[in-house]
């Protein structure tokens, strides 16, 4: 989205350089950062909707919980570019991303067994402490030092009715997901047909979290049961490169669960494969990772997965991955994964393609608004039409829309709503703004009730639009 390359060079509260766009998404980008000492991380900006004090304290919520197993937030908080307000959160740096490993290879049962440690624990706590993730997916999933984390900045309130009740079916149903993915590279039991059963516990554990039967103590007792033995596992060839020996990637719980460690952990096996660098918050070429910090005494340098593009040759020297054993065919296999990747990306980002194409697991927050005079311009067609809507009577209640995507040039939210109308005319894509000025929202369905707006918002995402499309009531201020 063009808005937020405009934030490309600029400083977040005097610390944090914005040396590169990763990724936008809706309101909110992801761009690559420091903290002033040359250590690279992810910094969130998000663009709030009258919604600052919301979005803050769910920070303040997630980071207060100091658990082991969610992905810290080192410093977030608001400040104001260009007379508008962001509210911002930096990551603690990452060192491998699961979504990454399992392109290539499934986990091994004991990479499975602290994977599902760690992602039931995370989630027991959320639960407990009345959120919900609803972004539990490989892509979430990060390794930073020894220990498995799932990212945190996404979580919101989990309501006290049925709807919360369905969301943390929904996470449990999400985790079993992950689980069967990491095992058998397929999202589905029916797709996974060849390799079922599982192995104990995880059979058990996969099927009834699917299917809700199970809880979190379940999924613990099941998981305290006797270690399963190490099986190798053999890899998927790379680009350009030769077959690789069976190995296995070794991730054992941490006995040491401190919040700033997270990779698997290493083994003496020949070929060995860590968790390779961040894919949901940004590209192959993008990304930041603890490796490209000075390596420390006490901890040898970590490698990483072709499609790091941007390593230094000395980095690319020590890092013999997937079985190819000689530089050349490293570089040569980079080269090739980073063409294809380019190639896929400049296909993926041309204005004519569906605006439902960015990739699930991104963040969502919702957001809650004040009332005020609103304008909507509908985009029937790519020629946009202009409309003007009055201030919603003060005895409704009933004034909710759906939002795809934002922006703060109104030019800009008048020619994505025209694709979106193009894209999916039943949507019925418009452009809205509730104070008149920017931001510029592109709604769809115009306003509703509550009902409506939550069935509009969970079919947008079922046509492709963006993972964190929401509805939201710009009358009361309640969002979803």
């Amino acid at each position: 989205m063009e808005l937020w390359t405009e934030y490309e060079g600029r400083t977040i509260d005097n610390v944090f350089p914005l040396t590169k766009l990763l990724r936008p998404q809706g309101r909110s980008a992801f761009f690559l950062t420091s903290n002033g000492t040359g250590v690279p991380r992810i910094i969130r900006l998000v663009e709030p909707h009258f919604d600052e004090e919301e979005i803050l304290a769910r920070w303040r919520a997630v980071a207060s919980l100091n658990h082991p197993n969610l992905l810290k937030l080192e410093k977030f908080g608001q400040v104001w570019l260009d007379g508008a307000p962001l509210l911002y959160a930096v990551m603690e740096p990452v060192d491998a991303n699961l979504a990454d490993v399992l392109v290539n290879q499934r986990l091994t049962l004991p990479d499975a067994r602290q994977l599902a440690t760690s992602l039931n624990s995370a989630l027991e706590v959320l639960h407990s402490n009345g959120f919900v993730h609803e972004h539990v997916d490989p892509a979430n999933v990060y390794a930073v030092g020894e220990v498995v984390k799932l990212r945190s900045d996404c979580i919101r309130e989990c309501p006290e009715d049925r709807e919360g009740q369905d969301l943390k079916l929904r996470d449990l149903h999400d985790f079993g997901v992950v689980l069967l993915q990491s095992l058998t590279q397929e999202r589905t039991l029916e797709a996974a047909t060849r390799d079922l059963p599982l192995a104990a516990p995880f059979n058990g554990i996969v099927r009834n979290a699917m299917s809700g039967k199970w809880g979190f103590s379940e999924i613990r007792t099941a998981l305290d049961s006797p270690a399963t033995p190490r099986v190798a596992v053999p890899e998927a060839r790379g680009v350009g490169s030769a077959a690789a020996p069976a190995r296995s990637v070794s991730v054992p719980v941490s006995a040491s669960a401190e919040p700033g460690s997270l990779e698997p952990a290493r083994t003496a096996e020949p070929g060995h494969s860590d968790l390779p660098g961040v894919s949901d918050l940004h590209r192959p070429s993008d990304l930041p990772n603890r490796s490209d910090r000075t390596a420390r005494s006490d901890q040898p340098r970590r490698s990483d997965q072709p499609g790091r593009a941007d390593l230094v040759d000395e980095e690319l020297e020590e890092q013999p991955r997937f079985g190819l054993g000689a530089k050349p065919l490293l570089v040569i296999g980079l080269a090739v994964i980073l063409v294809l990747w380019l190639g896929w990306h400049f296909l993926s980002s041309r204005p004519a393609t569906p605006a439902g194409t960015q990739p699930a697991g991104t963040p969502q927050v919702q957001a809650a608004a004040t009332p005020a005079a609103t304008a909507a311009v509908p985009a029937t067609s790519p020629a946009v039409r202009i409309a003007t809507a009055t201030t919603p009577p003060a005895d409704s209640h009933e004034q909710w829309r759906v939002i795809a995507y934002t922006y703060r040039r109104q030019d800009q939210a008048r020619h994505k709503a025209a694709v979106v109308a193009e894209a999916h005319p039943d949507l019925r894509a418009e452009v809205f703004t509730p104070t008149g000025r920017a931001p510029y929202l592109v709604s769809l369905g115009g306003a509703m009730s509550r009902d409506e707006a939550y069935a509009l918002a969970e079919r947008a995402r079922h046509e492709g639009l963006p993972h964190d499309t929401y509805a939201q009531n710009y009358n009361t201020g309640r969002s979803r």
